[in-house]
């Protein structure tokens, strides 16, 4: 007897797709699992389509389907949203999901807390919510959502946009760039955009224990003044480095891959590294957007893009992402410094010092390996299994 698949309708208004109101890569992250690029044989376990309205309506309920009404948490389109038409789909149709996607961020309340919600419709409690994380280790209380799930849509998406782009477009079809014997007169590209304070920390503490001279860096807007509140200007860093950015400077196309001025590239998380100064370096070392201990494992994109290149990753980021991140089979070298209580960022500078001087095979291999895994359309589904799982299960 045949088995029944289940069909999901996806719906999303027209105007969330790009512009003003655009925030998520969600559309991305299904063009990337459209696409065999390693034999990996994936298959979703439903049928689904992507269906697109100018607003939403009865109209667009497949009486056939599980219907998700994806309401992306852009600010600016959530206080505009038509909820009273929502709320009365949600009522009618037995098979209708509130899917509020903030797969981009996962920093709550932000904008959205209960009494401000409350001032637009915005009844947080219908809507499951995906955000940008690997796990979510405490309850979100404020918004209340019927339930939260950690995905990793917005750097699944990232990463099909980089593979759009004409110089990286066979990427899947390039060897790592970790190789047997490699050895380079710089350790590790160490690329930074915004000057967070843990960012800064970072690089003094780097430059004070000998780490920053074996990197080529680079920071796009070290001084966030006016822009963040945690902005300290008697921070060190200024002291060391003043308040330009700092950019590479090897050829002019690096140059401009490092210049926040320039139209070639703003270092967004849509953007590629830059691939001659990957072959002229062993190691990347990323700096994420929070390097605390909140159980919600905040992991953005910028970890993902060196594995892409078949790069050893070191990261400066949240507690316990790196050792999640190895459930799913992924590599990284050096001790268990990201599952510290205190003194992460002194562990992870002594193992990035301490790093082989001439990558070995096992290196290599183990590097070539999380390339592959990077690759494979089942590694991205697992990251989100729990919203599909859900979907699948209303």
């Amino acid at each position: 007897m045949k088995s029944i698949v289940k069909k999901v309708r996806f719906i999303f208004e027209n105007k969330t797709i790009k512009g003003q109101f655009w925030s998520t890569k969600t559309l991305s992250f299904f063009k990337f699992m459209q696409k065999d690029r390693i034999n990996d044989g994936f298959e979703f376990p439903f049928d689904y389509d992507l269906h697109f309205t100018d607003q939403f309506c009865k109209e667009d309920v497949d009486p056939n389907a599980t219907n998700v009404f994806v309401v992306s948490m852009n600010y600016n389109y959530v206080k505009q949203v038509d909820y009273n038409l929502l709320y009365w789909l949600q009522d009618t149709y037995s098979n209708v999901i509130l899917l509020a996607d903030y797969s981009n961020e996962s920093l709550f309340p932000g904008n959205y807390r209960t009494r401000t919600n409350k001032e637009i419709n915005f009844e947080t409690e219908r809507f499951i919510c995906a955000i940008l994380s690997l796990d979510i280790g405490r309850e979100i209380q404020d918004p209340k959502f019927k339930k939260v799930f950690p995905t990793w849509l917005f750097a699944t998406g990232v990463m099909q946009e980089i593979l759009e782009r004409k110089n990286e477009i066979h990427l899947d079809k390039i060897p790592s760039l970790t190789w047997p014997g490699k050895s380079t007169y710089k350790k590790f590209f160490f690329p930074n955009r915004l000057g967070r304070t843990h960012r800064l920390d970072f690089i003094v503490k780097a430059h004070h224990k000998g780490l920053l001279k074996q990197c080529e860096w680079t920071f796009m807007v070290p001084s966030t003044e006016g822009y963040l509140e945690t902005f300290d200007p008697e921070h060190e860093y200024w002291k060391l480095f003043g308040t330009e950015p700092r950019m590479l400077s090897h050829n002019e196309w690096e140059q401009k891959w490092s210049d926040p001025n320039s139209n070639f590239n703003r270092g967004g998380p849509h953007e590629a590294l830059p691939l001659s100064v990957l072959e002229r370096t062993m190691g990347v070392i990323i700096s994420d957007t929070y390097n605390d201990d909140d159980p919600i494992l905040d992991c953005s994109e910028k970890i993902l893009k060196p594995l892409i290149y078949g790069m050893p990753v070191f990261y400066n980021g949240r507690k316990g992402v790196l050792n999640k991140l190895k459930e799913y089979g992924f590599w990284f070298p050096g001790s268990n410094y990201n599952n510290l209580d205190s003194d992460r960022t002194t562990a992870l500078i002594k193992d990035c010092l301490d790093f082989e001087d001439t990558i070995t095979k096992e290196t290599s291999d183990l590097v070539k390996q999380n390339k592959q895994l990077i690759f494979n359309r089942n590694t991205h589904y697992k990251f989100n299994e729990q919203l599909f799982k859900y979907i699948l299960d209303f």
